[in-house]
């Protein structure tokens, strides 16, 4: 019966547990939950959600279907966190590599250096689909109540993050303390995000161009 799934279809009112964008760790535990949303996240970019089948997501991550079951409740959570991880991932690896660099920054010289190593990161064409990837996650949420739900939580969760490596610089005297550190997060993960209009542009600035005002628009939020 390779049609029967024990899940309940998006929409259908199942309670899931809240996910989270989590970093992948190494148990075995965890790899094996990897493969199966790593499976499913393939699927929905590939051929969108509705192609989605847990039985194919299992053939694909090598588990069995039961193990799907057993890892993700309903197909709905499945789905749900799926579009969480093709959200959040880029984004909260960005954030974990500007919370990392500033344990090492001591001047304005290697902030600005981190500002633009993290720039040309952002500006890599292989981030192109993640923003796609992101944008699309969003338009879904609109008739997704329950994805809206945790897609709002993952979100601020992220900005949370960020926030506290702006207070930190901001501490280092490194970041004028006359901004709101949450503000200048969302700043930040706006044009991150933002960014995805230079892929729908025939007449995109280049990459060099842009992270000439990038750049010089961080830089403006720096302590004299």
């Amino acid at each position: 019966m390779a049609n029967t799934e024990p899940f309940n279809r998006p929409g259908s009112g199942a309670e899931t547990a809240r996910p989270g964008i989590l970093p992948r760790q190494p148990s075995s535990e965890r790899t094996t939950r990897e493969r199966i949303l790593e499976a499913a996240v393939a699927t929905i970019n590939e051929s969108g959600e509705e192609a989605l089948r847990v039985v194919e997501v299992a053939s694909m991550a090598g588990v069995t279907q039961g193990m799907v079951t057993y890892h993700f409740r309903t197909r709905s959570q499945l789905v749900t966190e799926a579009h969480l991880r093709r959200y959040g991932d880029s984004m909260a690896d960005d954030v974990s590599i500007a919370a990392a660099g500033m344990d090492n920054v001591e001047t304005r010289d290697e902030l600005e250096q981190l500002v633009r190593a993290l720039t040309a990161g952002l500006l890599d064409s292989a981030r192109n689909p993640a923003r796609l990837a992101r944008a699309g996650v969003i338009a879904y949420s609109v008739n997704a109540t329950d994805l809206a739900e945790h897609l709002r939580h993952a979100h601020t969760t992220l900005i949370d993050e960020l926030s506290l490596v702006m207070t930190k610089a901001q501490s280092a005297g490194l970041v004028r303390t006359d901004l709101a550190p949450r503000a200048i997060a969302t700043m930040v993960a706006a044009y991150s995000f933002g960014l995805v209009l230079t892929d729908l542009d025939d007449h995109a600035p280049s990459g060099d161009e842009l992270a000439e005002v990038i750049n010089s628009m961080v830089f403006s939020i720096f302590q004299d």
